[in-house]
């Protein structure tokens, strides 16, 4: 049994005891760092989500650049003091009296500079829609490789038909055959675009009835341009190997090597 005395002085001693100790850091219990696994260098495997698909009707650049091309054709229209209507109704006349009072405006000018870029960016766009494969991205890059080698496609064509119609030709017939064509081509580049539009936003079974009946639409514009030719420089049999020289050298052989730049530059992606 305990001493008074000795109960005492514990009791004492308690009582005694600072609070301020009680507190103290060196007084608080550290658990023994062993028994707490200590975790490093975590890693979460898991599996990479599915990217969405990058097709022509995914894409905002591509959307975009269907209302730029719809906004350049309508201020064309609307620059335009009726040449356009005027060119089509009088398209297999060779001479026309209302063209000689015929002037052209700077709004005429502008109206038929932006059409045929309005063409170029048709064609591009159709283009690689055409050679597009699915295992690599639409890419707006590609689209303006395919932009640039179209128009530099035609500003040499332009040049080439400039020189040739400048050594063998008469002014008159030389800017006739310029007119022809740029004629033709934004024809075909303001039919084929609701085709480019459906080609775009169909179904994928639709999309093949679509491609060829543009292609068809495309040969049909080859023949009016061919037969607009022989109006202009037929005048007897010799002319016709001439022409088909031309036909070939400067029609045919360019659009075969433009699809293989074409080609080319898909591959390279």
């Amino acid at each position: 049994m305990p001493k008074a005395d000795s109960l005492k002085s514990i009791l004492d001693t308690a009582l005694s005891t600072s609070p301020d100790s009680l507190i103290k850091t060196d007084s608080i219990l550290v658990p023994d760092s062993n028994l707490i696994p200590v975790v490093q260098n975590i890693k979460f495997i898991g599996f990479d989500g599915v990217l969405h698909p990058s097709f022509p009707a995914t894409e905002n650049w591509v959307f975009i650049t269907l209302l730029i091309l719809l906004g350049m054709s309508a201020f064309s229209f609307l620059r335009s003091s009726g040449w356009f209507i005027e060119s089509f109704r009088t398209f297999f006349t060779v001479k026309d009296r209302g063209s000689i009072f015929n002037k052209s405006t700077m709004s005429d000018f502008e109206s038929r500079l932006f059409l045929i870029l309005f063409s170029i960016g048709v064609f591009s766009l159709y283009a690689y829609l055409i050679l597009f494969a699915s295992d690599n991205g639409f890419s707006l890059i590609t689209f303006l490789k395919f932009l640039g080698a179209t128009g530099g496609f035609f500003l040499l064509k332009y040049l080439m038909i400039r020189i040739i119609g400048y050594v063998f030709l008469h002014p008159t017939i030389q800017k006739l055959t310029i007119e022809s064509y740029y004629n033709v081509l934004t024809y075909l580049g303001l039919i084929l675009f609701p085709m480019l539009i459906l080609h775009i936003y169909l179904p994928e079974n639709l999309k093949y009835y679509i491609a060829v009946i543009s292609l068809i639409l495309c040969v049909m514009a080859s023949l009016v341009y061919t037969i607009k030719l022989f109006l202009i420089f037929f005048n007897k049999f010799a002319s016709t190997f001439y022409l088909l020289l031309y036909l070939c050298t400067l029609e045919i052989l360019p659009v075969v090597l433009l699809f293989y730049l074409y080609n080319f530059m898909i591959l390279s992606v």
